[in-house]
């Protein structure tokens, strides 16, 4: 009796083995929660995320220097820039050559019209001569001093001086300043910048006067080893 009832608790343990072992088996290995990816960084930006205005190049560097010329004197020149001011541009004079001392002016401040300046230059020209004197006098018909009479150039303030008072003596309010010189190839400089602002009737309206100047870009080079005005 005792044999049956051992072999009968060995036979139960074998069976609670068994259905241990199995149950293992087919339970397979414990999944495994996978660890999370890093983040890009806020600071990068997809190719495909970047709109045709977008601008990936440095603003400064692509600036560019445009030259604008040639003008035949710096005083045209100047007058140049006067009409670019005019209109809000920033830009400079500049001549790859040397500076060289200024002359002297003698002339009437601009009168309101064309026609009133030429009246008064026939005027004038009667009073010279009912003086006797022998003054040379021309209307000044483009520039900064458009409309203006001009007596001519001389090469000291002291002779421009003399002229002057001459002709104040004669009623006129003459007046004397300083005309720039150089000596080389005379232009205008301004940034890639402005020039965009220059828009095509802009431009036309600008060389109205000067169809022989044109606009050459990517000069910095060039524009660095001149000397600026005024």
């Amino acid at each position: 009796m005792r044999w049956i009832v051992a072999t009968l608790f060995i036979m139960n343990l074998g069976y609670l083995a068994f259905g241990f072992w199995s149950g293992r088996m087919s339970s397979g290995p414990e999944p495994q929660t996978p660890a999370p990816r890093p983040s890009a960084p806020a600071s990068l930006q997809l190719l495909s995320e970047i709109g045709p205005g977008s601008q990936l190049s440095d603003p400064v560097a692509a600036a560019g220097c445009v030259r604008i010329g040639d003008f035949p004197t710096v005083e045209d020149a100047m007058d140049f820039l006067a009409r670019l001011e005019s209109r809000g541009l920033s830009a400079r004079g500049a001549v790859q050559g040397t500076l060289l001392p200024p002359v002297y002016r003698v002339y009437l401040a601009p009168f309101s019209s064309r026609d009133i300046a030429s009246l008064r230059l026939e005027a004038l020209q009667q009073a010279i001569n009912d003086n006797g004197e022998n003054i040379e006098s021309f209307l000044i018909t483009r520039g900064q001093l458009e409309n203006g009479i001009a007596f001519g150039v001389f090469d000291t303030q002291a002779e421009a001086t003399a002229l002057a008072d001459r002709l104040r003596t004669m009623g006129f309010d003459a007046q004397t300043g300083p005309v720039p010189q150089a000596e080389g190839v005379i232009f205008v400089q301004l940034s890639e910048v402005e020039n965009q602002r220059i828009s095509g009737s802009l431009w036309q309206e600008l060389t109205l006067e000067r169809p022989q100047i044109g606009r050459s870009e990517n000069v910095c080079e060039t524009i660095a080893q001149a000397n600026q005005f005024p």
